[in-house]
């Protein structure tokens, strides 16, 4: 019995000595020029019947995937779309009118930021009817991930020493470290690049980000 109330009386200091601690997010971001592209671009076909839609529709994207072949691009640096086949309409006077029969292919390709005019080019000529706006990135780079990170470190830190002295109170280890979304994120500066000189495209640079929260023992 003597023993179950000294272990009592005790509690209350034990509640008082639960450590404490500081959570914080910190955010690291870089400034970069995107190196590579993402292009699009698709051909739509109208033809009499379904079959020659889908002939007139293959027909184009196999030049565009002999022009990647002769150019010696990687086949993991395009993807062509599936094909979209039906029936075309005009409406006149409320009554439907059977155009024809329209396919649809689509085509992707990552290239460096010096291939973007070229390639845009190249969509035109090899009979691809509608070429979309490209969308820049930035290339995997392990260096430039390892700064991001010191960086949001750095910044987390910060702020935990701002909210510790706020606490008259000290920083002691860390106690977790966990990043927010997985992977870096980009944020436009620009939403379109700026086309310089004819035939040259400059996207803007992007801001790239990564976000950690931080949990740091309070003494």
């Amino acid at each position: 019995m003597r023993n179950i109330l000294f272990s009592l009386l005790l509690l209350p200091g034990l509640a008082l000595a639960q450590p404490r601690w500081i959570e914080v997010d910190g955010v690291g971001s870089v400034d970069v020029a995107p190196s590579r592209a993402t292009l699009s671009a698709q051909i739509t076909a109208l033809a009499d019947t379904p079959q020659q839609a889908q002939a007139e529709a293959d027909k184009v994207m196999n030049r565009v995937l002999s022009a990647f072949d002769d150019a010696g691009i990687e086949s993991a640096r395009y993807g062509t779309g599936s094909l979209t086949l039906g029936p075309r309409y005009d409406y006149r006077e409320r009554e439907r009118v059977l155009l024809g029969y329209e396919a649809r292919r689509g085509v992707t390709l990552d290239v460096p930021v010096e291939q973007v005019g070229q390639w845009l080019g190249r969509f035109t000529e090899l009979g691809l009817t509608e070429v979309g706006n490209p969308v820049y990135g930035v290339a995997d780079d392990a260096e430039l991930r390892r700064t991001l990170l010191r960086l949001a470190l750095e910044d987390g830190l910060d702020k935990a020493q701002v909210l510790a002295d706020r606490l008259d109170g000290s920083l002691g280890e860390v106690l977790e470290i966990t990043e927010q979304g997985g992977t870096p994120v980009l944020r436009n500066r620009m939403m379109a690049a700026d086309a310089t000189e004819a035939g040259r495209y400059q996207p803007a640079q992007q801001a790239q980000e990564v976000r950690l929260r931080i949990k740091v023992e309070l003494d």
